[in-house]
């Protein structure tokens, strides 16, 4: 395939990718919550390597934080944090907005990688000269479903670190494999010193598939010895011993363990109860073989998938997981199966896996292949065993399917080369047609992902596009008339794309049909949970505060939880702006990101429904109250004052009335 044909396919797929990434906008640094959070982890990380310390910063990661030895930590591989290191040391501005960005730089890795491997896999392949146009037809379909019809198209969805760790997990092992077969064809120092930089690579990203990465450069080694090559199976070695470094050290400075984060350390393992029955189930971790049968068949059914009526058409199961042996799951989202959306390279992969086999004896390309697909055994193993199942997982199949499909697609060139030219045809069309789906699937997948993951989605965007109508009047939404009738279990959510409204208008929700966190609000109304206020600074800059709300638990769910919290609003002498929320246990102050001596606006909800106390400022989220607020959400209920105004020298308040909604009754 000639250069220049190389160029234009991936100018197009890039266009394509970041079309999805962006919602078709120039906005490069979108995040998916808008004040930044999931989105910053790799910045806050940055910050702290920048500082000589691993710990991040008391509260910074919020729940999702490990607390080792009084300190915390993030879980993730610690690569996309070095990225940003250049950036944040000579400007803050880009903190927080980087996330898009370092996808697309891994998306862009992984893609060049994959292609580069899968032309020397194609290398090897003898076509009749008449029939050249199967090659390249095949050729390009199977680049098409690498870049656009994989997991790693569906990741392009949620801007936040989730997504982020994944997709440079998957295109540094990539990288190792494409390197690894330059190795294997011609072992120079330069490949092998390339080799061992794409395997430390790997094993800073994603601990499951640098393991993978590691392990068959280890065998390969073994491999050398037993062949007599001594001095290429040291070099192995020694980028071996490069690559346990890499995996085993940050480990242990963080949580004093060879490999991966202590389970029960993090704070989120320490309130949740779910969390707290899996961990107890699985023995303190997330790994056990009983989770086995749900989680294969969630992956792999061929069936995985559902059609909508609505844009973008294409999404998850309208229903759970089916859970097998009484498992108990941290959390089983509504997951796409790999061959119902990645269908293209799942099917060339099964082709890929029965030629290498069949021909391992006789044929070195086979051997070859199989070894490289071996690098993924490891993270698809434990995402087999693993207790929790969610869409972005699907990423961990990649590794092992491109070596195998790109072997798939060269056993179908040699198969079309000598069929009549009719059949070779057909099956062009077929597998493009298959091509199409895959990419059509993961696309739709990023599309609603992006809408529907977090409440700063914009899941009232998508219900505007869907043309669904005004939900305040239409006849379609569902109307709760208190909070309990939107109460659900995690076995049993409501169905997804539900528009309910409680109350009186107080508010419209949409569900994801998902097992946490179902009810993103569209819009909110009249209700006595949400309160606007118009903050207005007076004279020179001074320290002032403000009492804006209180809110007290009727019956907290634990007795050691807080049933009393008090909101400020604070400046200083430099006209700095911040919120303060106190508890019987302590205060937390949220920093605000407006200019001094700027009036804003104050929006404050303690949403019964979401079960979130949040904080609007100027239309956007800036702040989500800390996790012990959930005390307020119980059956009895929460009790709020919001003052109609309020003052403290340099400090006035005044609430805002209620939006008016064109609301049916």
């Amino acid at each position: 395939m000639s250069r220049k044909l190389g160029y234009v396919q991936l100018t197009l797929c890039s266009l394509v990718y970041l079309s999805i990434a962006t919602r078709f906008s120039a906005d490069l640094g979108r995040t998916q919550y808008s004040n930044g959070a999931y989105s910053n982890f790799f910045d806050i990380q940055a910050k702290a390597l920048l500082r000589g310390h691993l710990a991040v910063p008391k509260d910074s990661l919020g729940a999702e934080a490990f607390i080792v030895g009084g300190k915390e930590h993030l879980y993730f591989g610690i690569f996309p944090a070095l990225l940003r290191m250049p950036v944040l040391l000579f400007s803050d501005s880009p903190f927080g907005h980087l996330t898009l960005v370092s996808c697309f730089a891994a998306w862009l890795l992984f893609v060049i990688s994959a292609w580069k491997l899968g032309d020397m896999v194609l290398e090897h392949v003898d076509a009749h000269p008449q029939r050249g146009w199967v090659r390249i037809a095949l050729g390009t379909a199977w680049r098409l479903a690498v870049a656009l019809g994989s997991p790693m198209m569906m990741l392009a969805g949620p801007a936040w670190a989730f997504s982020e760790a994944i997709m440079w997990g998957v295109a540094a092992a990539t990288l190792f494999q494409w390197r690894l077969c330059r190795l294997l064809l011609d072992p120079s120092t330069r490949n092998h010193v390339w080799v061992g930089a794409a395997l430390l690579l790997a094993v800073l990203n994603r601990p499951t598939l640098g393991l993978g990465c590691l392990v068959v450069l280890i065998a390969l080694a073994i491999w050398r010895a037993r062949q007599r090559l001594q001095r290429e199976a040291g070099r192995l070695l020694a980028s071996c011993a490069v690559g346990v470094v890499g995996l085993v050290v940050p480990n242990m400075l963080r949580f004093g363990r060879f490999f991966g984060p202590p389970m029960r350390s993090q704070i989120l393992s320490q309130i949740d109860d779910q969390r707290m029955r899996m961990l107890r189930y699985a023995g303190d971790d997330f790994v056990d073989p009983r989770y086995l049968p749900t989680n294969a068949l969630a992956y792999l059914r061929p069936d995985g998938i559902s059609i909508s009526r609505h844009f973008p058409f294409v999404g998850p199961p309208s229903g759970l997981p089916t859970v097998s042996l009484d498992a108990i799951h941290d959390i089983t989202y509504r997951t796409p199966s790999i061959s119902a959306t990645s269908t293209a390279l799942v099917l060339l992969a099964v082709v890929g896996a029965v030629a290498a086999v069949r021909h391992v004896r006789c044929d070195r390309l086979a051997r070859q292949v199989l070894l490289l697909s071996a690098a993924g055994v490891p993270a698809v193993a434990t995402l087999l065993v693993w207790g929790f199942i969610a869409p972005r997982y699907l990423a961990d199949f990649v590794v092992l399917i491109v070596p195998l499909s790109a072997m798939g697609c060269a056993q179908l060139i040699r198969w079309l080369a000598a069929a009549r030219a009719s059949r070779s045809i057909v099956s062009v069309v077929v597998l493009a047609t298959v091509v199409l789906w895959s990419t059509v699937a993961n696309a739709a997948l990023a599309v609603s992902s992006s809408y529907l993951t977090g409440p700063d989605g914009g899941a009232d965007e998508l219900v505007e596009i869907q043309r669904r109508g005004n939900f305040w009047t239409s006849s379609s939404v569902q109307r709760f008339a208190t909070i309990s009738d939107f109460d659900f279990t995690r076995t049993d959510p409501p169905a997804p794309e539900t528009i309910a409204m409680l109350g009186q208008c107080a508010a419209v929700y949409l569900s994801t049909g998902e097992p946490v966190d179902p009810w993103i609000a569209l819009a909110y109304g009249a209700s006595d949970f949400r309160q606007e206020f118009a903050v207005s600074p007076v004279g020179r800059p001074a320290f002032a505060s403000v009492l804006v709300a209180t809110f007290d638990a009727v019956q907290p769910q634990l007795p050691a939880d807080p049933d009393h919290f008090e909101l400020r609003v604070n400046t200083d002498a430099d006209g700095r702006v911040s919120l303060q929320l106190a508890d019987e246990f302590g205060v937390v102050d949220y920093p605000l990101t407006v200019t001094p001596g700027d009036a804003f606006t104050l929006t404050v909800t303690s949403d019964p429904v979401r079960e979130r106390m949040f904080f609007d400022i100027n239309g956007s989220t800036a702040h989500f109250a800390h996790y012990l607020t959930r005390s307020l959400f119980t059956d009895a209920g929460q009790v709020i004052d919001f003052p109609d105004s309020a003052s403290d020298g340099g400090l006035n308040v005044e609430a805002v009335p209620p939006p008016t909604t064109d609301c049916r009754s």
